[in-house]
């Protein structure tokens, strides 16, 4: 039985829903609750926002046959990669400098998204060859 392409954009936009719900509830839980705007909090979710403009964008395209699945993997490696590195650092090894996962990680993931996309629709352009 194939998977639809609808049952791909669910586990995508659940990956991406729960990576961002989890960066902003680690954030909130370091800071002791304490509820107020900043544009670190912009930053830290930025990654997962992009990458669903991205894939908005590139479905509306039908850019490659490829493309519900390689967004679908993309997204849950964000989601692992997300909870391994932000429970890691603010949980298991805690510092003085612990926080700085939540400068570090939003850039890690904004060039790695969309780099992990562009490869897996090369395997799978090279695959369909």
């Amino acid at each position: 039985m194939a998977l639809t392409q609808k049952f791909y954009r669910f586990i995508e936009m659940t990956a991406l829903s729960v990576s961002a719900f989890t960066t902003i509830f680690i954030m909130f839980y370091s800071s002791d609750f304490k509820v107020y705007f900043d544009f670190f909090y912009v930053w830290a979710i930025l990654p997962y926002l992009s990458f669903y403009i991205i894939s908005v964008y590139a479905h509306k395209r039908k850019f490659e046959p490829a493309l519900p699945l390689a967004t679908c993997i993309t997204s849950a490696l964000m989601l692992i990669f997300t909870m391994i590195v932000y429970i890691d650092g603010i949980f298991i090894h805690t510092s003085s400098t612990s926080a700085l996962v939540f400068l570090f990680v939003p850039f890690y993931l904004l060039i790695g998204g969309p780099l992990t996309l562009a490869i897996l629709l090369g395997i799978g352009k090279l695959l369909r060859k």
